[in-house]
C-alpha cells in the first residue's frame, strides 16, 4: 500500500513554490500535482525568477483543488486518511475523487475504538474543566450513565435505534426523553470534535410531541400566607426567597448570594453564580428593598436576612406546609414573571429575569389581571399577615 500510495504524495502535500537550481540559475520552482494534471503528461513544473509570480501560480493550482474537490471534503481529512482515500481511489478505480471519500467514510473502520463508558467519563470530564456549573454536571453523569448502562460497547457502534430504544423503553415522560437526547447528542458532538467518531446517531432520532401545560403561579392570597410563614417561622429565608419573588433571580442565582454581592443599591452576580456565568444585575428598590430591611423578632439575633442558606428544599417544604400552598421549584420566579408583566411589559420584565421574551411567554408567564398585579406589589412586610398552620415535625 505505501509504495502505491507514494505516487499520490504529491496531492497531500501543500502546493508552494520552492527555490531550485534550473540551468545553472536560481529560480522559483512549483510543481503540479498529479490530480490537477493534464492527461499523458508524465511531469509539469513552473520556472519562474520572482516568488511573486510562483506565489500567484500556485494559488491559482490550490483554488483549482477545491473546485476539483467537491467543496474541500477531500482536504479536510488529516495525512493518513487522505493516504487511505487515495488507496481505495486506485483499488476502485472510480472516476471521482468525492466517490472514493464517500465509500471510504461509509466503510472505514474506527480509528479510536473507545466503550461509551469511558467516553462518558472523559466528556464529563472536559466539562468539568470548562467550569460548568455542578447541577449541570450532575445531571448530565446521571443521564449518561444510564445511556452506557444500557448500551455497553464502544462508541462508534452505538446506532440511532440504540438510542431511540434506550429513550422509549423506561417509561420516561416525553420531555426526559427530550432532555436526555440532547444530553446523548452533547456527547457524540464532543466525540467527533476528537475524531473518536464519525457519525452522531442521535441525528437519526425523532424530538419527542411535548404538550405545553399551564406554569404554577401564586394568587394574592397564596403569597400572603407563604410570606407570613417566612416572616414568623423561618425569617433567615428572606434573603432567598425576596430576590426571586421581588427581584426575578433564578433559585440557584438566589441560593449563591453573599453579602458581598449587594452593595450601593443593586444585587450584582458573575461567573458561577449565574447561568451561563453572565452578569446579573438587579436594583435593590420597592418591594425587594422592604423585604430585605425587615429586623427579627428579637434585635439580639442580628440581621434577617442570610445569604447562602442551608438545607433549602427542606426548608421551603415546610414553609409551604406552614402556609398551605403548593410548592414546586420555580413557583416564586413564576410568580414574579406573570406579576411584573402585567405591570412592566414583556421587554422590561425579560430583561429584569434575564432571558428573552419567547422564553418568557412559552415558560414562565401566567395571566393575570390588573387588580391582582397590583395587589401583588403591595405586599408590604407590614401587610403581611394571618393564621398559620402548625408546623410538620
Amino acid at each position: 500500500m505505501y509504495r502505491r500510495c507514494t505516487d499520490y504524495y504529491m496531492i497531500i502535500r501543500k502546493i508552494e513554490p520552492r527555490l531550485r537550481e534550473h540551468h545553472g540559475k536560481s529560480v522559483w520552482c512549483v510543481t503540479v500535482p498529479k490530480d490537477l494534471r493534464k492527461p499523458r503528461i508524465l511531469t509539469h513544473r513552473f520556472f519562474g525568477e520572482k516568488k511573486a509570480a510562483a506565489d500567484e501560480y500556485a494559488q491559482q493550482l490550490s483554488d483549482s483543488r477545491k473546485s476539483v474537490g467537491g467543496g474541500g471534503d477531500f482536504l479536510k481529512l488529516n495525512t493518513p486518511e487522505q493516504v487511505a482515500v487515495l488507496a481505495a481511489l486506485q483499488e476502485l478505480g472510480p472516476d471521482d475523487l468525492m466517490k472514493a471519500v464517500a465509500h471510504w467514510r461509509a466503510t472505514k473502520p474506527n480509528a479510536t475504538p473507545i466503550s461509551v463508558q469511558a467516553a462518558v467519563d472523559q466528556c464529563i470530564a472536559s466539562r468539568e474543566r470548562a467550569g460548568r456549573r455542578p447541577n449541570y454536571i450532575k445531571t448530565l453523569r446521571c443521564s449518561l450513565d444510564n445511556f452506557a448502562r444500557s448500551n455497553q460497547k464502544n462508541l462508534h457502534e452505538v446506532t440511532s435505534k440504540d438510542v431511540n430504544d434506550w429513550l422509549h423503553n423506561n417509561g420516561w415522560q416525553p420531555k426526559t426523553q427530550l432532555n436526555y437526547k440532547k444530553d446523548v447528542d452533547t456527547l457524540y458532538k464532543w466525540a467527533k470534535k476528537l475524531k473518536l467518531v464519525s457519525d452522531n446517531p442521535a441525528d437519526g432520532v425523532d424530538n419527542p410531541s411535548l404538550d405545553q401545560k399551564p406554569i404554577q403561579c401564586w394568587g394574592i392570597e397564596e403569597c400572603t400566607k407563604f410570606l407570613n410563614a417566612v416572616k414568623h417561622t423561618d425569617p433567615a429565608l428572606i434573603g432567598y426567597i425576596a430576590p426571586i419573588l421581588f427581584g426575578g433571580l433564578r433559585p440557584h442565582e438566589s441560593g449563591r448570594l453573599t453579602y458581598d454581592n449587594i452593595r450601593n443599591g443593586i444585587i450584582d452576580l458573575a461567573g458561577s453564580q449565574t447561568k451561563g456565568r453572565q452578569r446579573r444585575v438587579v436594583k435593590v428598590e420597592g418591594l425587594l428593598k422592604e423585604w430585605l430591611a425587615i429586623p427579627l423578632p428579637s434585635p439580639r439575633q442580628g440581621p434577617a436576612v442570610q445569604y447562602g442558606n442551608r438545607n433549602l428544599p427542606k426548608r421551603l417544604r415546610r414553609l409551604a406546609a406552614v402556609a398551605g400552598v403548593t410548592w414546586s421549584h420555580d413557583v416564586l420566579r413564576h410568580t414574579f414573571v406573570s406579576y411584573a408583566t402585567e405591570i412592566h411589559g414583556a421587554r422590561v420584565t425579560a430583561a429584569l429575569a434575564g432571558h428573552t421574551e419567547q422564553i418568557l411567554f412559552s415558560n414562565y408567564r401566567q395571566v393575570v389581571s390588573a387588580d391582582a398585579a397590583k395587589a401583588f406589589w403591595n405586599l408590604t412586610p407590614d401587610s403581611v399577615t394571618g393564621k398559620l398552620n402548625p408546623a410538620p415535625k
